[in-house]
């Protein structure tokens, strides 16, 4: 991937700006698809660019709208499988890309809470 554009994905600088761009899940994935996808949509399975059809009833899930398979947002990523909320993962990578002298594991633990 192309290193982003921060026009387009910003980062946030500070705590207050983190909780205003990503207030929510449904925030965090619009940010995940926009920086996974940043040309639209590539089907991962016959490669067309193409908006693809939305699954209501399974957030994440996208369907081709030509080979009709499916894939979701989070396929071939840390996050795969996981039951961990987005905004968790999200709040994790924003401490360690903060942080500079890193941050040991009890600190990881108190900051993102059971």
């Amino acid at each position: 991937m192309d290193v982003l554009d921060q026009a387009e994905l910003p980062f946030p600088e500070s705590l207050p700006e983190f909780q205003r761009l990503f207030p929510n899940d449904a925030a965090c994935a619009a940010y995940l698809e926009k920086a996974r996808w940043r040309e639209g949509f590539v089907c991962p399975h016959c490669g067309v660019v193409a908006e693809p059809f939305r699954i209501a009833t399974r957030p994440g899930i996208l369907q081709c709208r030509t080979c009709r398979r499916q894939t979701g947002l989070l396929v071939g990523t840390v996050m795969e499988r996981s039951h961990t909320p987005l905004s968790v993962w999200f709040w994790a990578a924003y401490l360690v890309a903060s942080q500079t002298q890193g941050m040991s594991a009890v600190q990881f633990q108190r900051q993102l809470g059971p």
